[in-house]
């Protein structure tokens, strides 16, 4: 789901309650964060160097927002040609459209995909009707939970 429109369904039920630069002033200290203080987890770059697969990140994020988060963590180089941001498409997540297109962009089946998602959110996973193997990975204790 975009940002804005969390923005704009706050508004609806509470008019007043966000400023018109409150997506500014989000992004703004998101670009900040994201330069700074993002780490990745341990074992993430190994586990991304021996995966000898393509890979990518189908993100609902800015193209330019995931570029720089990748790049604080040390990622990047693992995912220099598979970027793929909802804004560019104007289909976000929980909508399947970024995903078909990242499979299709690789010229892969989506059913052959594994998808690793961190969203616990309801709906956020309902693309996976469309991929066959998905594992659901919660960075605050190490946890997946595997479907393959």
């Amino acid at each position: 789901m975009r940002l804005l429109d969390i923005f704009n369904d706050i508004e609806s039920l509470h008019p007043g309650a966000i400023s018109d630069q409150c997506l500014d002033i989000n992004r703004a200290r998101e670009d900040v964060l994201s330069s700074t203080r993002i780490k990745a987890s341990q074992g993430a770059d190994d586990m991304l160097s021996r995966l000898a697969k393509p890979k990518c990140i189908p993100s609902n994020a800015r193209t330019e927002k995931t570029r720089r988060s990748l790049k604080t963590c040390g990622l990047a180089d693992h995912f220099t040609n598979g970027i793929f941001s909802a804004n560019d498409l104007q289909a976000w997540k929980p909508d399947p459209t970024l995903f078909l297109h990242t499979a299709a962009s690789f010229q892969i089946d989506s059913a052959a995909c594994i998808v690793i998602e961190d969203s616990e959110v309801p709906g956020a996973n309902s693309h996976l009707i469309h991929i066959s193997r998905h594992i659901q990975y919660n960075s605050g204790d190490i946890c997946f939970v595997c479907r393959l």
